[in-house]
């Protein structure tokens, strides 16, 4: 999947919710234009950013691999998701690195959080390893 494509899914479960772009720049303590250039997909934004939107909206975003589903709902369990998807395709930081075009200490600073996870480096690791990535509405229930 590419940015694009990933961006424009969040933006789609956004434009279907009653939240107001004015309110969604307040929670998330941005400008309006910054919600235009991740719905829009226009650079490669970190992955803290995205998971606050996803929050603020409602999405509910998993990573299918290996057999297994994770529900990502915060950086932490996001980077260890990430990590683990490298490790079950049998890559190592360098290999990843080389089958990405990032250099391995980029590979090891992200993974030891001495730089923040970015939404391609996401996208690619996972279209590498394999890896399926979801987005959805989360459900909401209604208690009775």
């Amino acid at each position: 999947m590419k940015r694009q494509e990933f961006s424009a899914q969040l933006a789609a479960i956004r434009k279907i919710t009653d939240i107001k772009i004015k309110d969604l720049c307040y929670a998330l303590n941005v400008l309006q234009n910054a919600i235009y250039r991740l719905e829009g997909g226009q650079f490669n934004y970190d992955t803290n950013r995205m998971l606050a939107y996803c929050q603020c909206v409602g999405i509910e975003l998993k990573i299918h691999y290996a057999g297994t589903d994770v529900v990502i709902d915060n950086y932490d369990t996001l980077l260890s998701t990430i990590i683990d998807v490298r490790k079950s395709a049998g890559h190592t930081q360098h290999s990843i690195a080389s089958a990405i075009g990032a250099s391995q200490p980029a590979i090891a600073y992200t993974e030891t959080q001495k730089n923040t996870l970015t939404i391609d480096v996401m996208l690619k690791i996972c279209d590498t390893c394999g890896a399926v990535i979801t987005i959805k509405r989360k459900e909401v229930r209604h208690v009775v």
